[in-house]
């Protein structure tokens, strides 16, 4: 399964809390951020957040082991693990967001994303993240309002 598969717990010795997470299920991801966001801002002291998903590259072009004889795996977890397809998927199934809607936002995230990289040659790794962020959030927020989506979840 995975491998160090048991983070969240280490600091159980010491009274840190943890939560595993599902890093595929965009909702869930962020209902756990926020609960240790607020268990830590309410001054409870520190707090692990494991988050298992699926590495779809190598840490680098230097790590070509990762990618040898990967070719079906990499289309099985594309079309099964990718937390951006699913995510999209369980805002049109909520009705959340219109097809429309979801291609606006989209749009509007990779204009954002042009305009952080600048016309440079940035890889998408090295763009500021927090340039994004809002519309992403906003995206997430829209599914959790409208939809009732993670009632009685976790």
């Amino acid at each position: 399964m995975w491998q160090n598969s048991d983070v969240y717990k280490a600091g159980q010795h010491y009274g840190v809390p943890g939560i595993l997470v599902d890093g595929t299920d965009t909702l869930e991801v962020v209902k756990a951020g926020a609960a240790i966001t607020d268990y830590i801002r309410a001054g409870n002291g520190p707090a692990i957040l494991q988050v298992h998903t699926y590495r779809f590259n190598g840490h680098s072009p230097a790590d070509p082991e990762h990618e040898r004889g990967r070719k079906e795996e990499k289309k099985w977890a594309r079309a099964n693990e990718d937390p951006i397809k699913r995510f999209e998927d369980e805002v049109l199934a909520s009705k959340a967001m219109t097809e429309e809607e979801l291609k606006a936002l989209k749009k509007e995230v990779r204009a954002c994303e042009q305009r952080e990289k600048g016309g440079s040659n940035k890889t998408p790794a090295q763009i500021n993240v927090c340039s994004l962020l809002p519309h992403l959030l906003t995206l997430t927020l829209a599914s959790l309002a409208g939809s009732g989506h993670c009632e009685g979840r976790g």
